[in-house]
């Protein structure tokens, strides 16, 4: 560690580390605890929301065919208010339901940098159906659905763009807090590294020197899962990490898969919609999706766009169709994209574990909790050490000083 070891060097680094951590400390405190519930959204909306997104009745009368998308459309229409226009239907194989989306953000001159999520659309509703019969399950308002809820708050604190450029800096500064806290934990005889990384506690220990080791003792184990979450989530905000995970990936070089400019032809047929055999052909050809969603067009000249996913961890499928043939333009399959492109559209499933499956979630669901710990034990050391202090600054926080 060089000069940071040195007295001078680890008081720079205590000080900073200090200040960057009371700056954004509640603010990752909120993030992780989010993260924590994000984690298991799959699971948990399989517990809570069952009964809308499985069919229930589904081996009654899963030997009938399901209804044409336009006519589950025109159904979920009937269902909300006659101004909603859906954007999409849901596409997914045997026992879901599915459901059409009715989506529209608010994009005129009130949208400004300052927002309260609450104002972010005009309307966002889904309604969701039997496919097989057209039963309503549930007309649900999903703007205020509890974990799109919880999702605007881990990434923006229910405060649109600005809240999304806090959330952001707040993470970049938890990065570096990760890393100046590795540093002043890193001991200067390596030979009592053993006794820095883990809890050695009397019967006498203070609550104190216990909450001091539980904030060392956790930020040192937390670390690097920390840093793979952190890092993931700052790529969907900093396109200069986005492009770096790129680059990385591609071993050294930037280049990226090139993605065709489509577009249907009025002209070719006039009135007939290729709405109901895209949607019948993916429910078809993609029985096992784990997600699917097909976008309708908005203008004339606009294809039919699906994108799915038959693993939770990434998605697979970017699909194009003629909005009036049905007709497949093009298909994009993950396999097909640079390895840096792989590794950044992978990013997602990293940054919620479930890259690994339930075990990877679980490593996820700790790490978030344990680092929405880290700002309430390391504001208990400052808060105990400027009480006893007479300086500007705290005392070290380290043993190891």
């Amino acid at each position: 560690m060089g000069l940071l070891q040195t007295k001078r060097g680890r008081k720079t680094i205590r000080i900073i580390h200090l200040w960057l951590g009371l700056a954004s400390g509640l603010i990752i405190f909120v993030v992780s605890i989010t993260g924590c519930i994000y984690a298991f959204e799959k699971e948990l909306k399989s517990l809570f929301y069952g009964d809308h997104l499985y069919l229930m009745d589904y081996y009654e009368h899963g030997h009938i065919a399901m209804k044409p998308a336009t006519e589950l459309i025109k159904i979920a229409k009937s269902q909300v208010d006659k101004n909603f226009e859906p954007n999409g239907i849901s596409v997914y194989g045997p026992g879901k339901s599915q459901y059409v989306q009715f989506y529209k953000p608010v994009t005129t001159s009130k949208y400004r940098l300052f927002q309260w999520y609450g104002n972010q659309y005009d309307y966002y509703y889904r309604v969701y159906l039997d496919p097989y019969t057209g039963k309503v399950l549930k007309v649900e308002n999903t703007q205020w659905e509890f974990f799109m809820i919880v999702e605007a708050i881990h990434t923006s604190l229910l405060l649109g763009f600005f809240g999304e450029a806090i959330v952001a800096i707040s993470i970049l500064v938890f990065v570096l807090m990760l890393i100046t806290g590795l540093i002043l934990w890193w001991p200067k005889n390596l030979k009592v590294l053993n006794k820095s990384a883990w809890f050695r506690w009397k019967p006498t220990t203070r609550w104190r020197r216990k909450n001091y080791d539980l904030h060392n003792v956790i930020g040192f184990y937390v670390l690097f899962i920390a840093l793979a979450i952190s890092l993931t989530g700052l790529s969907w905000s900093f396109h200069w990490i986005r492009d770096g995970m790129v680059w990385i990936g591609n071993g050294g070089n930037s280049n990226t898969t090139e993605w065709p400019n489509l577009k249907s032809d009025p002209e070719t047929v006039h009135h007939v919609s290729g709405i109901d055999k895209v949607h019948a052909d993916l429910i078809a050809s993609y029985p096992n999706l784990v997600n699917g969603f097909m976008v309708l067009p908005k203008n004339s000249d606009i294809t039919i766009y699906a994108f799915l996913r038959e693993r939770e961890d990434v998605y697979q499928y970017w699909l194009h169709y003629d909005q009036y043939t049905g007709k497949l333009l093009y298909k994009r399959d993950f396999d097909e994209l640079t390895t840096g492109e792989q590794f950044y559209f992978k990013g997602y499933s990293i940054h919620v574990g479930s890259i690994l499956g339930l075990p990877g979630k679980v490593l996820a669901f700790l790490a978030s909790l344990l680092s929405a710990s880290l700002p309430i034990t390391g504001f208990l050391i400052w808060w105990g050490r400027r009480k006893n202090s007479k300086k500007s600054y705290p005392r070290s926080f380290l043993v190891n000083d």
